[in-house]
């Protein structure tokens, strides 16, 4: 008796996480004013890797709700001063 190797696994049969393109997109649009795209893309993927156990068809709106505040407390904390001289968002942010 011979041990065959499992099938491989094919793209269709993993699923695709959701693109966040759109939330990228939605949140330049709400703070391009204040912040920079690169700023914001690396909020989203924060918030994306704090949520990484949310089921998939979820995931787009609760990183845009997630990202959509840290960047306005970010912009809050610049507006105020607090903070003022880091100019990189902390994942704390």
């Amino acid at each position: 008796m011979r041990d065959d190797p499992p099938p491989p696994t094919s793209a269709a049969s993993t699923p695709e996480p959701p693109s966040l393109s759109g939330v990228v997109e939605r949140l330049f649009a709400a703070f391009e004013s204040r912040l920079t795209l690169p700023a914001i893309f690396a909020v989203v993927q924060r918030c994306r890797a704090e949520l990484d156990t949310v089921p998939g068809p979820a995931l787009p709106e609760l990183v845009e709700r997630l990202a959509r505040q840290r960047l306005h407390d970010l912009v809050t904390t610049r507006s105020t001063g607090i903070g003022a001289g880091n100019s990189t968002p902390s994942a704390n942010d």
